[in-house]
């Protein structure tokens, strides 16, 4: 293993801290640069339970297994990177900040990748600066599992910023269902911004969604049923809203699919759609599908 302790410098161009372990990566005192890079690789899991701020620069994770944030992670309009070849976790205390600190800048993107699951008890935020800053983009993708967040916020002065989360099942013939997406928190983005729910078993709504302007809100369940043809994995393929919920489309539109037959008559596993309120000020087209 590779175990730190604070590791500091006020280096601010190119890669300014660079972990690089054939076994674990544990972060154990805070990481800070003045701008440039922080690069974080492991054979096996990365853990921070310190601190990160990277003051502008990209913060990256390539972990073997594991990537465990339980401390915050601020770039200041740099990106953060997760890729694990199993599961991405952070706890409450794991908040992701990538808000642009300068007139004009975009907040940072943020893409999350995992091999199994991704479940984040800790907030993201990629606001634009206050100063007509872009949102920053969040994508956040499973190849075999479920996604779990609390709070995203890609709000931006100038543009919002597009949220994705995308949660695949590619094992259809286990005896598992995997591919659900749930959000525990608000899921915020304006001006144009969209937000995309996309699951190949089902998604959990338990917390409001806003997107702005002319952006749109996708929330797709069941979204492998082309190719999966399991109906005894206890997969469920539904839409559910938890009761008071809202989906606020902006001006823009809303759209709930669960798409239970196939483009050859194959019909799936069974799923509702549950909603609860759904707003749009959209007064031309379809609006609400």
């Amino acid at each position: 293993d590779i175990t730190a302790q604070a590791l500091t410098t006020t280096n601010a161009a190119g890669t300014a801290i660079t972990v690089n372990s054939d076994n674990d990566a544990l972060l154990q005192g805070t990481v800070t640069t003045g701008g440039g890079d922080v690069d974080i690789d492991a054979d096996r899991d990365i853990q921070n339970t310190a601190a990160i701020d990277s003051n502008g620069g990209d913060v990256d994770f390539l972990a073997g297994q594991d990537a465990l944030i339980e401390a915050a992670i601020t770039t200041d309009g740099g990106s953060f990177t997760a890729n694990a070849v199993r599961d991405v976790t952070s706890t409450a205390a794991g908040d992701i900040t990538t808000t642009g600190d300068t007139a004009n800048e975009a907040g940072g993107i943020v893409d999350i990748d995992a091999g199994r699951n991704v479940n984040l008890a800790g907030d993201i935020d990629t606001r634009g600066n206050p100063t007509d800053g872009p949102g920053g983009n969040v994508n956040i993708d499973t190849v075999d599992g479920d996604i779990t967040v609390n709070a995203i916020d890609a709000r931006g002065t100038g543009v919002g910023g597009n949220i994705a989360l995308n949660a695949n099942d590619s094992d259809n013939t286990n005896a598992t269902a995997t591919g659900d997406v749930t959000n525990n928190g608000v899921v915020q983005t304006n001006n144009d911004g969209t937000v995309t729910f996309e699951a190949d078993d089902s998604v959990n709504i338990n917390a409001n969604i806003t997107a702005g302007g002319t952006g749109a809100v996708l929330v797709t369940a069941n979204a492998d049923i082309a190719t999966d043809t399991n109906t005894t994995d206890g997969s469920t393929e539904a839409i559910t809203m938890a009761a008071a919920t809202t989906i606020d489309g902006g001006a823009g539109t809303i759209t709930l699919t669960n798409d239970d037959d196939d483009a050859t008559g194959n019909e799936d596993n069974s799923g509702d759609i549950t909603a609860q309120a759904l707003t749009t000020t959209n007064a031309a087209g379809t609006a609400i599908t």
